[in-house]
């Protein structure tokens, strides 16, 4: 109790919401997904009704339900490590022996400082492929004989865009294009880079972009695709990959869509995890009251995909009017009528969905 008081909320709301925290029990493992999560039911309803931040809010939430529960959580030091171990398989960007590292991520920062700093293009990228592990011999990057399956190769081929724009005399552009940099950080698990499609497009601007906050305005939506058509053309023009061909159709609807999107998300109720929430296609958006179609719901409602009853939520009239037909909306639907909006997306995430 003293833990929410000291948070800003009145006595009355503090009693309430103990007692709601009371009748589920702390696992210890914090809050769950789905109807059964206490935590994330009380933080929608905060978002509405009061002005504390929501991620300080959560922590003395967390708090109180710890210390108003019989169940004590597991410290780390019962686990039987010493504090600050990692346990084997984590990703600490380690070396082996060989000087191989894990960490792609890492192997590509290095790849784009060097370019950077004016290294020698042939030099960095052998550099880059040998601390990624691969023999001498193997496939270079540019596509010519049997490419290399190695993460980061994404990320490595938006690095040589960036320095071939440069190198080309798009000096200034070449700033512009660092955008990209986010293509390379959703595609690190493509190994391959062949394997890099169109569909792996439509998911990094229509699902990832969004769920991750990756652009902050319209504007900066535009610069992204801006940016990813140059790109799809010089993979086509330079690699062989005929990404812009086949994304031309999705690119041109984005490019209206996307900018919404990421105005609607500046204005969402709060941000959750992706697997929190209920999916809904918007059928129509007017004064701040939604008409929407389910599309998936919590696996705990039992909900089948299949039916898709319309339902009403009222948002504020600032997020509605960044909203329109054929979009989607992550969220949840409280008893008053009220839509906690997680995330918007664009209508052309629809066939992901599916």
């Amino acid at each position: 109790r003293a833990c929410l008081l000291a948070g800003g909320l009145d006595e009355e709301l503090g009693d309430e919401i103990l007692g709601r925290l009371a009748l589920v029990p702390y696992t210890g493992e914090g809050p769950v997904a789905g109807a059964g999560d206490v935590v994330g039911e009380i933080l929608d309803e905060l978002a509405f009704d009061s002005d504390l931040e929501l991620g300080a809010a959560r922590r003395l939430l967390v708090a109180a339900w710890r210390e108003s529960s019989a169940a004590a959580p597991e410290s780390p030091l019962e686990s039987g490590l010493p504090a600050g171990t990692v346990e084997a398989g984590g990703r600490a960007g380690m070396r082996d022996e060989n000087g191989v590292t894990s960490d792609p991520t890492r192997a590509v920062a290095q790849l784009r400082a060097g370019l950077e700093a004016g290294g020698e293009p042939e030099a960095l990228y052998r550099q880059f492929e040998q601390s990624l592990g691969l023999e001498e011999g193997d496939a270079p990057l540019d596509g010519i004989g049997a490419a290399p399956d190695f993460p980061g190769v994404v990320g490595a081929l938006v690095e040589e865009f960036i320095w071939d724009a440069g190198r080309a005399g798009e000096g200034e552009q070449a700033g512009y294009y660092a955008c990209l940099r986010k293509l390379g950080r959703f595609g690190g698990d493509i190994g391959v880079v062949d394997n890099l499609s169109a569909l792996d497009l439509l998911r990094f601007c229509a699902l990832w972009v969004p769920e991750h906050d990756e652009v902050r305005n319209g504007d900066e939506g535009r610069e992204l695709l801006a940016a990813l058509g140059r790109f799809c053309r010089w993979c086509e023009e330079e690699q062989g990959l005929a990404l812009r061909a086949e994304f031309t159709t999705q690119l041109r609807g984005l490019a209206d869509s996307l900018p919404r999107i990421a105005e609607a998300n500046r204005r969402r109720t709060r941000a959750e995890e992706e697997e929190h929430g209920t999916l809904y296609e918007v059928l129509a958006a007017e004064h701040g009251q939604l008409t929407l179609c389910l599309v998936a719901a919590d696996s705990s409602t039992g909900t089948s995909p299949e039916v898709r009853p319309e339902v009403s939520g009222e948002v504020t009239p600032e997020l509605a009017e960044w909203l329109a037909s054929g979009d989607y909306l992550r969220g949840r639907l409280l008893a008053d009528g009220r839509l906690a909006v997680y995330c918007s997306y664009p209508p052309e995430a629809g066939p992901l969905f599916a």
